[in-house]
């Protein structure tokens, strides 16, 4: 019996796009993570654009690159649960180990979702991060009064 192709036989380019896009987030932590910031790079399109709670805004590969290979970076680990997507966006569910820094100091963990969008090559174009609440508390101290940046916020014990 002869085999009959059709275009039903051959994944759509959204689900290749996906797939191979599965793959890049994938990497791309895992080469964030053992510091080959070249690897990581390889991975972006040039007008990447990252956002990100806990690092400024970055617009461009260069930038990017430069952004993560920072010294000052907190330096860890990427534990993920969940990576999927659908139609050239993937999502990446996790946690960010990060290794103590100083003595006395234990490791920290912070929980986040990284949403990203591809290129029609498959290469990262864009990237933003969630941080879980606690987290966002941690950074912000003791005292972070929400009003202050933002005017339409109740000021911190007004309700």
């Amino acid at each position: 019996m002869a085999t009959v192709e059709n275009d039903h036989d051959q994944p759509s380019p959204n689900a290749t796009i996906t797939s191979l896009g599965v793959e890049h987030v994938r990497l791309s932590y895992h080469y964030l993570d053992s510091g080959d910031i070249d690897g990581y790079a390889s991975l972006l399109a040039d007008k990447v654009q990252i956002k990100r709670p806990d690092l400024p805004l970055a617009h461009g590969r260069d930038e990017a690159e430069r952004l993560c290979g920072d010294p000052l970076r907190p330096r860890g680990f990427h534990d993920l649960y969940r990576v999927f997507g659908q139609a050239g966006d993937i999502a990446a569910v996790g946690r960010f180990v990060v290794l103590p820094y100083g003595p006395g100091r234990g490791p920290e963990d912070v929980d986040f979702v990284d949403i990203f969008t591809l290129a029609d090559d498959g290469l990262i174009l864009g990237q933003r991060r969630f941080l879980s609440p606690r987290y966002a508390d941690r950074r912000r101290g003791e005292g972070w009064d929400p009003s202050a940046h933002h005017p339409a916020a109740p000021a911190r014990g007004s309700t």
